[in-house]
């Protein structure tokens, strides 16, 4: 049974609340739920009061009734991640319908390992990553499940030279944070199952932690875009959150996490049917050329979004999403660094 695989959580205030919580005593109904969260610890006592939860509980939360969220409570991982990824495919597998948004991860390592049975599309924001993890990454990297894997937020100055090698893969994308604006972050999670967002992207001064590796960052309107544009995109099952242990969190870093879940909500409400799961048939299709190659721009007008046909090895048509001014640039003959890789 589930409310035994987690923590219930026990402040004040919750009974009555727009979230179904796992309380003392009571469980939420998940059968209806369309957002299913919870917090992750390697903390053996349990955190059941812990200060994520006392920021959603303050935020204004628009239910109507249609789209209930439930937090299942706290989960000990003990097992450094094999039982969270055992949970994560159990719950996707009983509940299809449901979005899963987990906080409280550590460490790359296990969202890299707990998101193998992913669809299409890994998104992960995150300023750096360890050269110890170069195994796993190779591994995922050659996963045939996988058509691309994308690494936003990169901070030039803090990767080493391993890392700048990812590029070299072609199911690789790297955007660092100079790059980094909200029209590419819709982008870059559109076609994502999975969306990691590593606490640290943040810039300094948008936290209470003294810990972050470097002053410069994303600033909190970007934050809020990463879980608003994964909440809208039509593929979207998994929304993670790493380094946010809950026990060590100041106030501001509480509600920074909070502000998050709540626009991951809020795109999800505000999702529309799109591509891949509209036929290609249903985009408008428009002629264009690329560095002297003839291809094709596909629009969809009720949504606004864009996508750019590239070569592909395979027999079907590969579109790749682009932000609405690069779609101008091209259907304007001017060229962008974005397609280079492509011819």
């Amino acid at each position: 049974m589930l409310e035994e695989v987690f923590l219930p959580v026990n402040i004040p205030g919750l009974q009555k609340h727009a979230i179904d919580w796992h309380l003392p005593g009571s469980f939420p109904d998940v059968r209806r739920a369309k957002l299913l969260m919870f917090g992750v610890t390697d903390n053996h006592t349990g955190i059941t009061d812990n200060p994520v939860c006392q920021a959603l509980r303050d935020l204004v939360w628009d239910v109507a009734g249609k789209n209930p969220i439930a937090h299942l409570g706290i989960f000990i991982d003990n097992d450094m991640g094999v039982g969270l990824r055992k949970l994560i495919g159990f719950l996707q597998k009983q509940y299809p319908e449901a979005r899963l948004l987990i906080y409280g991860l550590q460490g790359s390592e296990t969202g890299l390992s707990s998101t193998f049975d992913a669809l299409k599309q890994l998104t992960f924001f995150l300023p750096s990553i360890k050269t110890q993890n170069f195994p796993l990454l190779s591994k995922v990297i050659s996963n045939l499940k996988f058509d691309k894997i994308i690494f936003a937020g990169v901070q030039h100055y803090l990767v080493q030279s391993d890392y700048r090698k990812l590029a070299s893969y072609p199911k690789v994308d790297i955007w660092y944070l100079r790059d980094i604006d909200n029209d590419q972050i819709e982008v870059v999670v559109r076609h994502a199952a999975v969306v990691w967002a590593d606490y640290r992207v943040l810039a300094r001064s948008v936290t209470g932690s003294q810990v972050l590796p470097h002053p410069a960052g994303m600033d909190i309107k970007q934050w809020a875009a990463i879980f608003y544009y994964a909440g809208l995109s039509p593929v979207n099952r998994v929304m993670m959150m790493a380094n946010t242990k809950l026990e060590e969190f100041f106030p501001v870093d509480s509600e920074t996490v909070a502000i998050g879940i709540w626009h991951y909500f809020e795109g999800i409400k505000n999702k529309i049917k799109d591509y891949p799961l509209l036929p290609i048939q249903n985009l408008e299709k428009t002629e264009v050329y690329v560095h002297d190659y003839r291809t094709y721009l596909y629009h969809n007008p009720q949504t606004g979004r864009w996508w750019i046909e590239v070569p592909d090895t395979g027999d079907e048509t590969r579109l790749l999403p682009v932000s609405t001014r690069v779609a101008l640039d091209v259907s304007e003959g001017r060229n962008t660094d974005l397609l280079l890789k492509f011819w």
